[in-house]
């Protein structure tokens, strides 16, 4: 993916988000890519890119930083490396009520780098929970790497959240969705033990 070309959206400080309009996998909706840069030096004690990720995919901890997430637990570990995933997303606003998403991932390390994958079960594998909305991930890839200085993030996500909402609504309010789901995430890793 990342040599599809991505015009960008926005672009401050050491975030930048950039969407393609069409892709293969669904052609009636974007697919978004966030590029994030955190200098190592604003940690007191630098995470390793192993706990980074499990920061992200332990649903213990996803919790603790996360308040966009009111439920979130794995149904099935089909490897050490792969599960099914349950999470509900809290309400935002009066505008988007709360979601239900079951997901497969795949988490693996190559070269010092940590790698997340995680897309959608099928609808028909589990039974929609009353009174909540099933949302689809179609696509969600995210890279984790450093160098002396630097982490470096490259997140790709293609999600319906079944609710009818104009593209500029989203797209007006995604870069401070983004910079304050990371600024959680980093103050959260800076003070994990």
């Amino acid at each position: 993916m990342a040599n599809l070309v991505f015009p960008p959206l926005f672009e401050e400080g050491r975030i930048k988000i950039s969407k393609r309009n069409y892709t293969e996998i669904n052609g009636n909706l974007p697919l978004y890519r966030f590029e994030v840069t955190k200098q190592k030096l604003f940690f007191t004690q630098v995470p390793s890119i192993q706990s980074m990720l499990n920061a992200m995919i332990n649903p213990e901890l996803r919790k603790k930083w996360d308040k966009n997430i009111k439920e979130f637990k794995v149904v099935e570990i089909l490897k050490n490396n792969a599960d099914i995933i349950r999470i509900v997303s809290n309400k935002i606003l009066a505008v988007i009520p709360e979601k239900e998403f079951y997901d497969k991932r795949y988490f693996v390390a190559d070269g010092g780098a940590q790698y997340l994958f995680s897309t959608s079960v099928p609808d028909s594998c589990y039974l929609n929970t009353p009174n909540i909305e099933r949302g689809t991930n179609y696509i969600c890839a995210m890279s984790i790497k450093e160098d002396e200085d630097n982490f470096y993030f490259d997140c790709f996500n293609q999600i319906d959240v079944n609710i009818n909402i104009p593209i500029e609504f989203i797209e007006n309010n995604l870069f401070r969705k983004v910079k304050n789901f990371f600024d959680k995430y980093f103050e959260f890793l800076n003070v994990l033990k």
